[in-house]
């Protein structure tokens, strides 16, 4: 790879603080609309840290304020529970964003 660029928006999948998105402290958003009577569904975060330390989140319509830190060398895996459910967005276009704190 010639070029590699970072980026604050991600679909399902794994990658790499410090790689895939500078380390910092980030509020998540989603550009998935979540039906509230199904509270449960929505986007899984696990983070695995250099220790081989697991944090989980959930982002859904019952814990939609969620803020995430992350340090250079963190494993982040990302699960859309709730993908394709959203009308006029394609499960690959379905986004968990990482808003940076200050």
């Amino acid at each position: 790879v010639s070029t590699f660029r970072t980026s604050n928006q991600f679909g399902q999948g794994e990658y790499v603080v410090g790689l895939d998105i500078p380390a910092g402290t980030y509020k998540l958003s989603t550009n998935v609309k979540f039906n509230p009577e199904f509270e449960n569904l929505g986007w899984s975060v696990d983070i695995l840290g250099k220790n081989e330390e697991t944090k989980s989140q959930s982002y859904n319509s019952s814990t939609n304020d969620v803020v995430v830190k992350l340090n250079d060398g963190d494993i982040i895996s990302t699960n859309n529970n709730y993908s394709g459910q959203t009308p006029g967005i394609k499960p690959d276009d379905e986004k968990l964003t990482f808003n940076k704190v200050k």
